[in-house]
């Protein structure tokens, strides 16, 4: 893996397979151990999350049976890709970005009809309106950018078959 811990290394074609963790020095083992503990923070509040809307899922039958059996599916289906991101498997950490690149863009997508209606409202509510989707949009840029951006994350990631930490 060497010392150069820049993106075109970590997109190389070589795989972590080959690599065994006594090839790697300190600093490289540092750097996985910086990308493991970020992967379980971010997955543990993800997983928080997910355990709290499966909790208001578990008692909804409100659309009827099958609507209930699609929404508890969704929500092994996310806790899933969340517990494969933790333990650091690579398609969970890429699954994981574009679930939170898909929630920016919807909220995206609500920005503009809130603008809208909110406009019409006054300066105060526009104000509000434009400050609350840029918050909600800050929040969600964190995890895409731990999921799919950090270089230690993504080396945890890649480098999951030969630490077994």
């Amino acid at each position: 893996m060497g010392n150069n811990t820049d993106y075109s290394e970590l997109y190389s074609s070589e795989t972590a397979e080959n690599i065994s963790a006594a090839d790697m020095s300190e600093e490289e083992l540092a750097f996985i151990k910086k990308g493991k503990t970020k992967a379980k923070v971010i997955g543990i509040i993800y997983l928080v999350i997910c355990g709290i809307n499966t909790l208001k899922t578990l008692f909804d039958f409100s659309g009827g049976i099958a609507y209930w059996i699609g929404g508890m599916a969704a929500m092994i289906l996310f806790i899933a890709i969340g517990v494969m991101f933790i333990k650091g498997k690579n398609g969970g950490r890429i699954a994981l970005g574009v679930f939170f690149c898909i929630c920016a863009a919807v909220s995206l997508l609500i920005f503009v009809p809130s603008l809208i209606s909110t406009a019409a409202y006054g300066s105060t509510f526009l104000l509000y309106g434009i400050l609350s989707s840029l918050i909600s949009l800050a929040i969600i840029g964190v995890p895409i950018w731990f999921t799919l951006f950090d270089k230690s994350v993504k080396a945890y990631c890649k480098s999951n078959k030969t630490t077994k930490n």
